[in-house]
């Protein structure tokens, strides 16, 4: 049995760009692209030259680790803040500002590097008309108490 599966004839691999893409994203060299495919390296090295324009945008992984590297930048800010307004009685405010922006700035880029929003803010529009209006303000103000609650004045 296992001198016929000696003699089997080894299947050649057709390229593709996913296929290489794969290869070269789990970081395979064409040397070992071309043992997997049972071609030469030389055919896989010309694939690659030949459709480079395609390969590049399924094997970049850069902007995830400019995002993995701003999200520990501004993690790093955080905990420096945190031992700052936890530690000291006394500090001077111009320490906090800087720690503040870079970890804001990095904190944004990683979530923009990450497709995720950015915005934290909710809008919400107000109806044209007057009674409408107090309506939607009595409407959001007791919303408001059941989130916090406890009375508020209006």
């Amino acid at each position: 049995m296992i001198n016929t599966l000696d003699t089997l004839p080894k299947i050649k691999v057709k390229l593709s760009v996913p296929l290489i893409a794969t290869f070269l994203a789990t970081q395979y060299n064409p040397y070992q692209i071309s043992k997997k495919c049972n071609i030469s390296h030389q055919a896989v090295n010309d694939y690659i030259k030949r459709h480079y324009d395609k390969l590049v945008p399924l094997i970049d992984n850069q902007d995830v680790l400019a995002a993995m590297h701003s999200k520990y930048i501004a993690q790093q800010a955080k905990d420096k803040l945190n031992d700052i307004l936890n530690t000291c009685t006394t500090f001077d405010k111009r320490d906090l500002i800087p720690l503040t922006a870079v970890s804001d700035r990095h904190t944004n880029q990683y979530r923009l590097l990450s497709d995720k929003s950015t915005s934290n803010v909710s809008v919400d529009q107000l109806p044209g008309r007057k009674n409408e209006r107090e309506q939607r303000k009595l409407a959001l103000l007791d919303e408001l108490k059941q989130v916090k609650g406890n009375v508020i004045d209006t």
